[in-house]
């Protein structure tokens, strides 16, 4: 976890912030909670407004009294950010007493609407009289509202009278899963998954129609598709859809649902999935429910033996499989590994020399720490960041963008789109964004329209924002 949220990569961090929340709403804790604590502060002042968002709501959960003016410092930065905002307030709120809150909004000339109200009372049963009194009328609810709203019953503290004395929250919450805002419609999906009282049948959306959803949106009805472990079987088909979806948030949601789940047959799937995925964060999903569900299947622990052999003593990789899995056996064996991989092996001890090679590389690798043996010519190895990867994908787009504009192809309705998506993508290159393009292209590259003269434009532009995808930042 620690590792995690010193990461280099914002989505890293993003996704150790909500692990640790959830893990601490579900009654966990660390033996190096302070060490914990110290990154989650230093999160606070992330460039990334996802991470801060989620470094405010794990303070909500393990902050103290002591913390409360750094968070205050950081929450007065945020006015000009709705949902941070919120997620500061929301923390301040659990900390500090319902005067001292009062003085504090006050102070800050912020007003008693209802979406502060929704907001104050996630965190704190200190506001409940407020919420008993407020009704949101779903036609007429600003979008602020009904986010605070969807998170308010996610956190399982929304009185169920909150939209109607006749109707409870159970049979509200599906109206807004098709919600045109695609961040509420979300919240919706979020919501079912967390609160302990609501599950897939509260949902107005077939499993089989989540496809059809935004792909920030399939990303957790696809989560919400594995919290009821015991029908999972009768979904194989959507799953495997799913593992196969051109969307990463879409993979991802699903790769992170089905962490603790099993049944016969899921591990064909897996398995597969892991060898045809290209994103790197999707990988250790993969292969987080493959540790943790090692003594279920032969081929998850071969794979999960063949991955700890291959990756360097003392890796984050290494920590990741431990920490997940739950058989003792296992753990013998790769302890039995570490100590095999941690001493220096007969020849360098006998030699009593350090020995460097280099290595070859015929074309542009990406590339984390490497390490190997051999001699060879110098090649170029780029460390790929996000914002690097935006500037790739611009360039790529526009050139795209230049070539079907140029194209003596007669522009079809696929092309027309893939231009319009291409431009999109290109003012803000995301993983849901770019992610389209290549969904499109796909479709041209497999023959699905004619594409005439620049078919090998198309198919080069399709395997090259396929590989960026992995690097740009995500939409969530």
């Amino acid at each position: 976890m620690q590792r995690s949220l010193e990461s280099d990569s914002p989505i890293q961090r993003k996704l150790a912030l909500q692990r640790l929340c959830s893990l601490y709403r579900n009654g966990g804790r660390f033996t190096n909670e302070l060490v914990l604590k110290g990154c989650v502060l230093q999160c606070l002042t992330d460039v990334d407004a996802k991470v801060k968002r989620w470094a405010f709501n794990s303070l909500a959960q393990f902050g103290s009294l002591a913390d409360v003016p750094l968070i205050e410092g950081a929450w007065r930065n945020t006015f000009s950010d709705p949902d941070i905002f919120s997620a500061g307030l929301t923390t301040l709120a659990k900390l500090l007493s319902k005067d001292k809150i009062i003085e504090l909004l006050n102070k800050s000339q912020v007003d008693l609407t209802p979406s502060i109200i929704l907001t104050l009372g996630q965190q704190t049963d200190s506001y409940d009289t407020e919420l008993r009194k407020l009704r949101l009328n779903l036609d007429s609810a600003t979008e602020q509202e009904l986010r605070e709203a969807t998170l308010l019953i996610g956190l399982n503290r929304a009185p169920d009278t909150l939209f109607s004395f006749r109707h409870p929250v159970s049979s509200v919450i599906g109206d807004l899963n098709t919600h045109p805002n695609p961040i509420i419609a979300q919240y919706s999906f979020w919501a079912t998954y967390e609160n302990s009282s609501l599950n897939l049948s509260d949902v107005r959306i077939l499993p089989e129609h989540f496809s059809d959803l935004p792909p920030n949106v399939q990303g957790w009805a696809y989560r919400l598709l594995t919290k009821g472990e015991v029908i999972l079987p009768q979904y194989h088909d959507i799953i495997v859809s799913a593992s196969e979806s051109v969307h990463v948030l879409a993979r991802e949601g699903m790769a992170i649902g089905l962490r603790d789940v099993f049944y016969d047959g899921l591990d064909t799937i897996i398995l597969d999935w892991d060898i045809e995925e290209n994103n790197a964060l999707i990988k250790d999903h993969l292969l987080d429910h493959m540790a943790r569900n090692s003594h279920r299947s032969i081929g998850y622990r071969e794979e999960i033996l063949r991955v700890y052999r291959s990756s360097s003593p003392s890796s984050i990789l290494r920590a990741r499989i431990e920490a997940a899995n739950t058989d003792e056996q296992l753990s013998l064996e790769l302890r039995k590994i570490a100590l095999q991989t941690s001493d220096p092996d007969l020849f360098s001890t006998i030699a009593g020399t350090q020995m460097t090679n280099t290595m070859n590389f015929n074309s542009t690798v990406n590339a984390g720490g490497i390490s190997n043996s051999g001699t060879g010519n110098i090649g170029t190895v780029n460390f790929k960041t996000a914002s690097e990867a935006q500037e790739e994908s611009i360039k790529l787009l526009n050139n795209l963008i230049e070539k079907i504009e140029k194209s003596d192809t007669e522009a079809s309705s696929q092309l027309t789109e893939t231009k319009t998506l291409s431009q999109e993508a290109a003012k803000s290159p995301t993983q849901s964004t770019v992610g389209r393009v290549v969904s499109t292209l796909k479709t041209l590259k497999e023959g699905g329209d004619s594409v005439g003269s620049i078919a090998h434009f198309i198919a080069k532009s399709y395997d090259n924002l396929s590989t960026l995808l992995q690097y740009l930042p995500t939409d969530i």
